[in-house]
């Protein structure tokens, strides 16, 4: 991806959020949990967030029943990492990303403690996302995550992790640049 497709891309997922937050107010949100509420509320659908222990290869994925929409994310990432593997699924959902609907039976084996990981990489294979798709919810996701920083900045209060740091620090503007970084650095490579 060059740099003038990343650019347009950039500028339709800046316009999705500007949709997306005539109804979804980022400065009223205190954490990730809470955006999911905020978009249960509108959607009409649950989201349920579990922590997995996932391969090195897979971060987080989503998975739709006909009523819920499941968020898996590695259990062993930091906390700022969960967040934004979080915020990524989200964005495919608030993307209207087709997903093919999962069997609840395959999503109830899916917490037995004995289950192999061959089957949730089963469940992904199954997956529609494209490359495009999947650059999507990545910017989408840095947009929400920098407009939430900035949101908290402004309302003077916490961050969106809960912490008690009262907004962005100059360390946080420098991970999340280097975090786009290396992101654009990926999409040169592909």
């Amino acid at each position: 991806m060059g740099k003038k497709e990343l650019r347009e891309l950039e500028v339709v997922c800046r316009a999705r959020l500007h949709t997306l937050e005539s109804w979804m107010r980022l400065e009223d949100v205190t954490d990730v949990r809470a955006l999911c509420d905020v978009i249960e509320t509108h959607s009409g659908r649950r989201i349920h967030l579990e922590s997995w222990p996932l391969t090195a290869d897979v971060a987080g994925f989503w998975l739709a029943s006909d009523t819920t929409d499941y968020i898996f994310y590695a259990q062993d990432a930091t906390p700022p990492h969960q967040e934004h593997i979080i915020l990524h699924e989200l964005a495919h959902i608030l993307s209207g990303h087709a997903h093919t609907p999962i069997d609840l039976k395959l999503l109830q084996n899916t917490y037995f403690p004995h289950l192999d990981h061959d089957v949730v990489h089963l469940a992904l294979s199954r997956s529609c996302y494209d490359s495009k798709m999947e650059r999507e919810a990545e910017v989408l996701a840095s947009l929400i995550e920098q407009r939430w920083r900035i949101a908290r900045l402004g309302a003077g209060s916490s961050p969106a992790t809960g912490g008690d740091d009262p907004g962005p620090t100059d360390s946080d503007t420098r991970r999340v640049r280097e975090h786009l970084d290396d992101f654009v650095a990926k999409l040169q490579d592909d």
